[in-house]
């Protein structure tokens, strides 16, 4: 079995402008799923708005006269809401479905052409690996990333806008958290990386072993080989398990750290 060889440098822009060709074939869902977000966004940076003037008039001021009017708006401002959220799960799911059969369908374009050489060295496991649930994580970084990214823009840009609008002193005072963020996140980015590359990586090994020993039953009955492969089997497992733990601690530092910073 082939043990593949991780680089840890820093992610590689141009892989993935070979993978942004696919948005090509898609660009108007793109486009459309991007614009919802947009207003899903700035909708979500409203809602404090909205708290605040609630606060200020029927709490504080005790005038109750608007509030028929505040509640207009406010059902309104949800329903909007609503059918954002609906339009961009249905949405999503569209693109990453449609980028992953782009994929998997130009990568088994890929294999047909390969020469017999290429085979010799490469696992069919690892193979099925790459189709699968490597192809699973780039259609959801490429549908959901830009889901997430136009989301926090634009409600990032409103909360900002309105903070500015609102107490200029208070808002730049806020903002400078914004550096020890950004560093936080450059830090544990590349660490949160080579975490996730170090799993996958063995979880090709975990698939690779799957596929040969099904496939090898018989050799393996024939052989006497049922102890030797279960042994091997579970050191994979435990290296599995190790890794993922790894993985997983890295990741539950880093949230815990920017909830801390941001607070």
């Amino acid at each position: 079995m082939e043990n593949e060889k991780i680089k840890n440098e820093k992610i590689d822009i141009n892989i993935w402008k070979n993978f942004l060709k696919s948005i090509k074939n898609h660009k108007k869902d793109f486009i459309l799923l991007a614009i919802i977000m947009t207003f899903s966004g700035a909708l979500d940076a409203v809602f404090p708005l909205f708290s605040k003037y609630a606060i200020d008039n029927f709490i504080v001021e005790k005038n109750l006269s608007e509030l028929n009017t505040f509640i207009k708006y406010f059902f309104i401002i949800i329903v909007f809401q609503a059918i954002n959220i609906y339009l961009f799960l249905s949405m999503g799911g569209k693109v990453e479905t449609n980028v992953s059969y782009d994929i998997r369908k130009r990568g088994f374009e890929k294999l047909q052409i390969l020469p017999l050489s290429y085979y010799d060295d490469k696992a069919v496991g690892w193979l099925m690996a790459r189709m699968t649930s490597d192809i699973n994580g780039i259609s959801e970084t490429l549908s959901w990333g830009i889901v997430d990214f136009a989301w926090g823009l634009s409600m990032m840009t409103a909360v900002v806008f309105a903070m500015f609008r609102l107490n200029t002193k208070l808002a730049l005072i806020a903002l400078t958290v914004v550096p020890p963020l950004a560093i936080a996140s450059v830090y544990f980015q590349n660490k949160i990386l080579k975490a996730q590359r170090d799993v996958r990586n063995v979880n090709s090994k975990v698939t690779a072993a799957y596929n040969e020993d099904i496939s090898g039953a018989m050799t393996t009955k024939t052989l006497v080989r049922e102890e030797k492969n279960l042994e091997e089997f579970k050191e994979i497992t435990e290296e599995m398990k190790m890794k993922s733990i790894r993985a997983t601690i890295v990741s539950s530092l880093y949230f815990p750290i920017i909830l801390v910073l941001g607070s």
